[in-house]
């Protein structure tokens, strides 16, 4: 929500209560429409901003589940090395039992993720191209 649009309707209520104050049907009407259409138009502009914004991260992050009787843990991070290292992700950063993380050695915000917990792979990728699974 904007300082503007709360300053606009702080002096739309102002003048509404005091035509309430002064008995004016008709200034009553006017002020309140105002006031519901400026409140109504500042909230409209900071929702659309919002999902702007989500959909703007939604962009950049996928997201996968694999079950482990499906694809092997090994051969996931073999294929993911293979697949974005032409794409210029080859800083392994995390190889542990459980996690394993391949940077970008351009984009600091770019990285795949895969984690291995209970039966399932869970894989991530930020600003980075979808993974394609070589089945």
């Amino acid at each position: 929500m904007s300082i503007v649009g709360v300053i606009l309707f702080l002096l739309m209520l102002t003048e509404l209560l005091d035509a309430i104050n002064a008995n004016h049907i008709p200034m009553i009407f006017m002020n309140g429409l105002f006031t519901f259409l400026t409140l109504f138009l500042v909230f409209k502009k900071s929702s659309d901003k919002s999902r702007e914004l989500h959909e703007k991260v939604n962009l950049n992050k996928f997201f996968y589940t694999f079950d482990i009787k499906d694809i092997d843990w090994k051969s996931l991070k073999n294929d993911l090395k293979t697949f974005y290292e032409p794409l210029g992700f080859s800083k392994i950063v995390i190889d542990k039992e459980k996690s394993w993380m391949l940077k970008s050695d351009e984009d600091t915000q770019a990285y795949i993720l895969a984690s291995l917990k209970d039966n399932l792979i869970d894989l991530e990728v930020y600003n980075a191209p979808e993974f394609e699974l070589n089945e």
